[in-house]
């Protein structure tokens, strides 16, 4: 991935988008969209890809994640969610918190890769792979500052099963940040560059064949 495009961090973003719809959706209604769970935590183990696109598969993949970014940077759009944008300026900051602790960047590799293979006997949402991918936000990303603070309705964050996918979803919109990152993303493109993803993200859209 030497050569790094718009298009691929609009890529990094749709995957980051579509895991905190993810949480959006369990902390408000208590349920999760079967694929998007799957697409993203598919993602944590796609260490070494050929191509951006190949952490999530496919653009059909990240139709909803683009159409949430599409809603969410339109300042016009009356379906803005202002708690998003909150979520994902949290994420960026927690990834310059994480790149300065080498030690920590390696234990929580080490842990992913130890769940991969978990992942090889069982399929990537299986409840047993969701709690090893939580004990590992509990473990190396609660710690770092500042905390990720979900809003939601208490019924459904108290429930262990639910806050377990929670936690594993956003280790997952972690690792979409690293690679928005890695792909040359940074947080004054959150600012001053918000047309040009909005933009080139409707385009990538318009390109998609929409989810059946």
């Amino acid at each position: 991935m030497a050569k790094h495009t718009l298009q691929e961090r609009i890529i990094a973003l749709g995957g980051l988008h579509l895991a905190l719809e993810q949480v959006d959706r369990l902390a408000h209604r208590g349920d999760v969209d079967p694929d998007s769970l799957r697409t993203v935590i598919r993602s944590l183990f796609i260490i070494t890809p050929e191509r951006t696109i190949d952490v999530y598969g496919s653009l059909e993949a990240l139709q909803l994640g683009l159409q949430s970014l599409c809603r969410h940077w339109d300042n016009s759009s009356p379906q803005r969610n202002v708690q998003m944008m909150r979520y994902l300026i949290t994420l960026a900051t927690l990834e310059r918190s994480l790149k300065r602790s080498d030690e920590t960047l390696q234990q929580l590799g080490d842990d992913i890769e130890a769940v991969r293979r978990q992942v090889e006997h069982f399929h990537p949402t299986h409840p047993a792979v969701i709690g090893h991918l939580a004990d590992i936000y509990r473990q190396h990303i609660s710690p770092l500052t500042p905390p990720v603070m979900v809003i939601g309705k208490e019924e459904y964050l108290q429930q262990a099963g639910i806050s377990e996918q929670v936690r594993a979803l956003l280790l997952a919109a972690l690792r979409a940040t690293i690679l928005w990152r890695q792909c040359g993303g940074s947080r004054w493109q959150l600012l001053f560059r918000r047309s040009a993803y909005l933009h080139q993200a409707r385009q990538m859209l318009t390109a998609t064949p929409p989810t059946p």
